[in-house]
């Protein structure tokens, strides 16, 4: 099942540094990029595939196949300001090179969460800049014992006019 949740927040272009709910973790992913700071993220991911491993157990059979995408998957998140700076020039290339008056939206998910592991796939965070919008897709995100955390890095999605 596909949500779609609608944050109505003072805040809504304003920095944010939080990763206690799904949303307040898709806000801060917006706030690192409209704000070119890949640290912001630094806590806010795995860094070893040993934790992420540990994780995920409940919720997949961990074989050796798996234990290489889990692998894979901590190599791509640490290139997080690569990844950043990615999703800045892709957006640049549509025509956003001004992220001040960039605003959180709302964020769009699955819930593929199961024994006791939530865990939300297909995750798109979108904002609106004036008469424009965008979204960026940050895939997959599950709940730890210290908040939401990415398990794939930010991407581009869409950006355009009425969105």
């Amino acid at each position: 099942m596909l949500l779609s949740i609608v944050l109505m927040s003072a805040c809504g272009g304003g920095t944010v540094n939080d990763n206690s709910t799904a949303e307040k973790l898709a806000q801060t992913v917006l706030s690192a990029i409209k704000e070119n700071d890949p640290d912001r993220l630094s806590d806010k991911y795995f860094t070893n595939a040993s934790n992420l491993k540990e994780h995920y157990k409940t919720l997949l059979e961990l074989d050796a196949d798996t234990d290489r995408q889990l692998e894979r998957m901590i190599e791509n998140l640490m290139d997080m300001p690569v990844h950043i700076e990615d999703v800045r020039k892709r957006f640049s290339q549509k025509g956003l090179s001004d992220w001040s008056d960039v605003e959180f939206s709302k964020i769009n998910f699955e819930d593929v969460s199961r024994n006791n592991v939530k865990v939300y796939s297909r995750t798109m965070v979108e904002f609106t800049n004036g008469e424009f919008g965008g979204v960026i897709g940050i895939g997959e995100m599950t709940e730890t014992e210290d908040g939401w955390k990415l398990t794939t890095a930010p991407r581009y999605s869409q950006y355009g006019r009425n969105f």
